[in-house]
């Protein structure tokens, strides 16, 4: 027996475009989608903060950063490379 599941006009678009669902900061700095530094850095601070607040198993992978980014971007605010 096969159960039909019901999919979001949203979450086709999403599979379409090869995105994930849930998409981190990284993911999308690394497409390309910030228009300036300026921006980027805003975003990673948004997701620190919502981190901070305790979304994601961890800060790094709520960012989608690695320990070693997460720690370069802690030290000096360094934006991971695209």
């Amino acid at each position: 027996m096969t159960t039909k599941t019901s999919v979001s006009p949203e979450e086709l678009r999403l599979r379409r475009l090869g995105t994930p669902a849930l998409s981190t900061v990284t993911f999308w700095y690394r497409k390309g989608h910030f228009q300036s530094e300026e921006q980027a850095r805003g975003a990673f601070e948004l997701a620190h903060q919502q981190a901070m607040d305790g979304m994601g198993e961890s800060k790094a992978g709520w960012m989608g950063l690695t320990e070693e980014e997460y720690a370069r971007w802690m030290r000096n605010g360094e934006l991971p490379p695209k």
